[in-house]
């Protein structure tokens, strides 16, 4: 059984969605006690669905640390978690995540911990981006949305990736299922109508 439905966007456009699933893996520096994805994946055996620190590296290239709050909030949007300046303050205000550092005056400078920690408290209340939350409910994780979309355009240049159609094997975000998601260019002399296949087993 299949469902076919028209789709257009790009899978990290945060006015679309839809998912990815599979391991989690990030952290913090060696002797950090914040909470992180890798204690969900290790300790709670959870999949996680933002984007882990090592996912955001190798997606978004090397980052440049301490960050201002504003910063800060960029970095977790782009790695799947719905958050702005003011969720930032009631997260330290709630005293959730460890307070940062300032720099030499009134504005907070956010270290890697300090941004994972804030990551873990989004991911433990499913607080994601519409795109993000959208590939979860087809059990895909976000990085692994990506990563798809990233090899089909580097496999097939010269086709826009807006034209790509994209095959969904879901998984279960319930029972901690992962589901698959691949990118497929149109066959030649096709516009390339851009399709979302969702296969079921």
């Amino acid at each position: 059984m299949c469902l076919l439905f028209i789709l257009a966007s790009d899978p990290a456009d945060g006015s679309r969605a839809v998912a990815s699933a599979g391991t989690a893996a990030s952290g913090s520096r060696r002797g950090s006690t914040c909470p992180t994805l890798n204690t969900l994946r290790k300790d709670e055996r959870m999949i996680t669905y933002g984007l882990t620190r090592e996912e955001y590296g190798e997606l978004y290239g090397p980052q440049n640390y301490s960050k201002s709050t504003t910063a800060a909030c960029e970095e977790l949007r782009n790695r799947g978690y719905a958050i702005d300046v003011a969720g930032m303050a009631y997260l330290l205000k709630s005293g959730v995540i460890p307070q940062p550092r300032r720099n030499g005056g009134r504005n907070l400078r956010w270290c890697r911990e300090n941004i994972d920690a804030a990551a873990y408290r989004m991911e433990i209340s499913r607080r994601y981006t519409p795109c993000a939350a959208s590939w979860m409910t087809w059990g895909i994780r976000f990085a692994d949305a990506l990563r798809a979309r990233r090899a089909a355009i580097q496999g097939h240049p010269m086709h826009h990736p807006d034209r790509f159609a994209i095959l969904i094997r879901p998984g279960s975000p319930v029972v901690d299922t992962p589901g698959t998601v691949e990118f497929i260019p149109p066959p030649p002399g096709n516009s390339g109508v851009q399709a979302l296949k969702v296969t079921h087993p």
